[in-house]
């Protein structure tokens, strides 16, 4: 049988590493946090959305939004660089707080209640996507009525033909878009002009298209979406905005353009 001070010693003991269980776990939880990240682990995502954000280049490129980006974050002395994620899971990230930023980010509605955006970074043109011998004038969504049209599932530009009422039909990506209008298979692909141009070349369809500007649309401009559950987000946007302000001023925002034309 155990001396009463040997069962005591042991209850002491399991007392004493329960507690220091309870302060581990206790330490991992506030860790992995969002709302206690710390200023030196600041994360921002882009998705593969080439020429703004390119997953893999055999030259290495990252788009110009994520050279941008990290050009700003460089200037401001803000140590982060860009990583690659699907967009759905981007932005569920953001809305918890655990991304700090999102690139390539247009304004909407669904997003007000947990983005903070800063000013713009890059804008996108709506193009009408025709093939190079295509005759007639088209400026407008309203000119496509009659026309055998595409717009890629779920984008913008296909809610755009669905509100204003013109057929069309739906493909599952821009390059499945340019490879139908490629081979005749439809008169005219709506879609953002700069990344279906930059796609069109690399595919080898830089002779076969003509893009024609949809003039009664203003360019939608892209911004970097801090999350506002980010400690500091304002005034991380703040930096970021004013460093932004001086590689245009300097023409590093130019110079970093011009290797994707």
């Amino acid at each position: 049988m155990k001396s009463p001070t040997s069962y005591n010693q042991v209850v002491v003991f399991f007392y004493r590493f329960r507690r220091v269980i309870f302060s581990i776990l206790l330490l991992s939880f506030y860790s992995l946090s969002p709302t206690t990240a710390s200023a030196n682990e600041l994360k921002f995502y882009a998705t593969d959305y080439p020429p703004y954000d390119i997953k893999q280049h055999p030259d290495g490129l990252k788009g110009y939004d994520v050279d941008i980006v990290e050009a700003v974050l460089k200037q401001a002395k803000i140590d982060a660089t860009v990583s690659f994620l699907p967009w759905k899971r981007i932005m569920a990230m953001l809305a918890s707080g655990q991304a700090t930023g999102a690139v390539t980010c247009g304004k909407s509605p669904g997003r007000e209640s947990f983005a903070y955006l800063s000013d713009p970074i890059s804008q996108a043109r709506v193009a009408i996507v025709t093939s190079s011998d295509f005759e007639g004038m088209l400026q407008s969504i309203q000119d496509l009525h009659g026309l055998k049209v595409i717009a890629v599932t779920d984008w913008v530009t296909e809610r755009e033909l669905t509100a204003a009422n013109v057929d069309h039909g739906t493909v599952r990506s821009l390059e499945i878009g340019l490879n139908t209008l490629a081979h005749r298979e439809v008169d005219a692909f709506y879609v953002g002009w700069e990344s279906a141009q930059y796609l069109a070349q690399v595919l080898g369809y830089r002779e076969k298209f003509s893009y024609h500007q949809v003039t009664d649309k203003e360019p939608v401009p892209f911004h970097v979406c801090f999350s506002k559950l980010w400690p500091g987000h304002q005034n991380l946007a703040k930096r970021f905005n004013t460093a932004l302000a001086q590689i245009r001023a300097s023409g590093l925002y130019d110079r970093i353009r011009a290797k994707y034309e």
